[in-house]
């Protein structure tokens, strides 16, 4: 194997670690959200997971920083790391505030934003499997680029609608205020997801 391929494949091997890093924390998010209170044990590990990431981001910009050879520009090496870095973080802070704000119910959109959120994050671990190939073959990576946008889009709509039925019930105002917190932020997350994809999809047009 040449010096320059064994390069390449260090970021790959990188950025694969850190994706599975953000299912195992998305994981967990999908079931805390699921079953709270009672599953408030599993939000220190998500801490664990949130300084994982830390770690590998760190790991990732000294590499990128001593490296002059990388399988794609630089840049979206970095936005890429900066954005599933974003999605870990955004699942952590999520959870930490149901304990901050001491809720005791979840309601159901929430729920779902948790699955869909989950469903991206697998989408964008089959896109970095993918991904060392996408020169030779770049649509089987557009195909879950997809995928993780339309996934995205279903939360836009199950966000809003979560929103709406809170400002149209009777629920206390203290709950519409945590909850409109906690989705803007779920909802954020979520985006996080998309931008991803985003990058991806930018870099298979740029090396094409």
């Amino acid at each position: 194997m040449s010096r320059v391929k064994r390069k390449e494949e260090k970021f790959y091997a990188y950025l694969s670690r850190f994706i599975d890093e953000a299912l195992a924390a998305s994981e967990l998010y999908a079931q805390v959200l699921a079953s709270y209170p009672a599953s408030r044990e599993f939000i220190p590990q998500l801490k664990s997971h949130e300084h994982a990431g830390d770690e590998l981001v760190r790991e990732i910009m000294a590499e990128l920083s001593a490296s002059f050879i990388t399988p794609f520009d630089r840049e979206d090496i970095a936005a890429l790391t900066r954005n599933i870095d974003c999605i870990v973080d955004g699942e952590e802070g999520v959870c930490a505030r149901l304990e901050i704000f001491d809720v005791d119910w979840v309601p159901s959109e929430a729920v779902k934003m948790g699955e869909l959120t989950l469903s991206a994050v697998r989408s964008l671990r089959e896109v970095f499997e993918k991904l060392p190939n996408f020169k030779k073959d770049p649509a089987p990576v557009i195909e879950k680029v997809v995928e993780v946008r339309r996934i995205e889009n279903e939360g836009d709509r199950v966000y809003r609608g979560g929103l709406g039925n809170l400002f149209a019930s009777d629920t206390a105002v203290i709950d519409i205020l945590r909850w409109t917190k906690l989705l803007d932020k779920m909802e954020e997350t979520l985006d996080f997801c998309e931008a991803v994809a985003s990058t991806v999809q930018g870099v298979v047009i740029k090396n094409a």
